[in-house]
C-alpha cells in the first residue's frame, strides 16, 4: 500500500505485507487523482496489478485471467468528454498533443483502467512518461486547475444538497475529470490492441448506475462501484466481508465508530 501519513491512520486496519508512506511528499493537485496510482506502479515489481478501491472481485477466476495475461484492463468504455478533451488540447503544446478522436468511431472507446496490469516493461515506461509529462504541462495551467477544482467542488455540493439526481450529476462529472482524459487516451495510445479487457460490454450498456454494477457483479464476477453507488452498496459489502472474515469486519466497523463515520440509506 502506497499512502500518506493520514491514510496510514485510517487505513492501518488492512492486511497489506507491504506498506509504504511515501505520499506527503507527492505535490499533485487533486484533479490528478490517479497520479499517486502511477507513483505506486513505478515503484513496484513489472507485473504489480492495481485495484481500485471501489473495486470488488467476487470471482477467482478473474484473478486467473489477470495472471495469466500481460497487460490487462477492466472492459472498454465509451468516451463522453469530448469538450474537456478539445480543452486539453488547446491549453497543452503539439508536443503533448492528444490524437482527436473526431472520425473514428473505433476510438470513442477507451479503457476503463479499474483493474490495470501493465506486464511489458517498455509500454510501461513509455505510458509513465508520456502521463507525467501531460500531467505536468497541465500542472503548470493554473487557470485550468481553478475551474477544474470549482467544477468538482460544484458537483459535490450538488450530491451532499441532494438537488441533483445521479443522472444530472453524471453529465457534470466529466468536465471535471481531466484525469479520465490523460489515464485514457494515454494509456489507449501505447497499448492500443495489447490490452486483454476482462469483460466485454457493448458501449450501450456501459452506463454509470447500480444496474451497471449489479450486471457487472452477477454476470462477470466484480463489481465497480462508481460515484454515488459507493454509498448506496455499503451495507452489502460490509455484509460480504463480515461472511468472508469476520475478524476484519469488526476493524472496519471500530475504525468506522472512531472515525464517526456512518452510512444511511434512505
Amino acid at each position: 500500500m502506497y499512502t500518506d501519513k493520514i491514510g496510514d491512520k485510517i487505513l492501518d486496519i488492512l492486511p497489506y505485507d507491504k506498506k509504504y508512506v511515501i505520499l506527503d511528499n507527492h505535490t499533485s493537485d487533486p484533479v490528478f487523482y490517479a497520479s499517486a496510482k502511477q507513483v505506486a506502479f513505478e515503484n513496484e515489481p513489472l507485473d504489480s496489478i492495481s485495484i481500485d478501491q471501489d473495486v470488488f472481485i467476487y470471482d477467482t477466476d478473474i484473478i486467473k485471467k489477470i495472471e495469466q495475461n500481460n497487460v490487462v484492463i477492466s472492459h472498454k468504455e465509451p468516451f463522453f468528454e469530448h469538450e474537456l478533451y478539445m480543452n486539453i488540447n488547446d491549453l497543452v503544446s503539439k508536443k503533448y498533443y492528444i490524437d482527436t478522436l473526431q472520425g473514428n468511431e473505433k476510438k470513442r472507446y477507451v479503457p476503463n483502467l479499474g483493474i490495470l496490469k501493465m506486464n511489458d516493461l517498455i509500454g510501461k515506461k513509455v505510458y509513465l512518461n508520456k502521463y507525467w509529462e501531460l500531467h505536468d504541462a497541465l500542472h503548470k495551467e493554473k487557470k485550468f486547475l481553478e475551474t477544474m477544482n470549482k467544477t468538482s467542488q460544484s458537483a459535490i455540493t450538488d450530491v451532499n444538497s441532494g438537488k441533483k439526481e445521479f443522472e444530472d450529476l453524471c453529465h457534470k462529472l466529466p468536465v471535471a475529470s481531466p484525469e479520465l482524459i490523460i489515464e485514457q487516451q494515454t494509456f489507449s495510445q501505447v497499448f492500443k490492441d495489447k490490452a486483454y479487457p476482462l469483460i466485454s460490454l457493448p458501449g450501450t450498456d456501459i452506463i454509470n448506475n447500480s444496474t451497471y454494477s449489479k450486471s457487472l457483479k452477477r454476470d462477470y464476477g466484480f463489481a465497480h462501484y462508481m460515484a454515488t453507488d459507493k454509498f448506496t452498496f455499503m451495507p452489502e459489502i460490509l455484509e460480504a466481508l463480515k461472511e468472508v472474515d469476520s475478524d476484519l469486519y469488526s476493524k472496519v466497523m471500530k475504525k468506522f465508530k472512531e472515525l464517526n463515520f456512518s452510512i444511511e440509506i434512505k
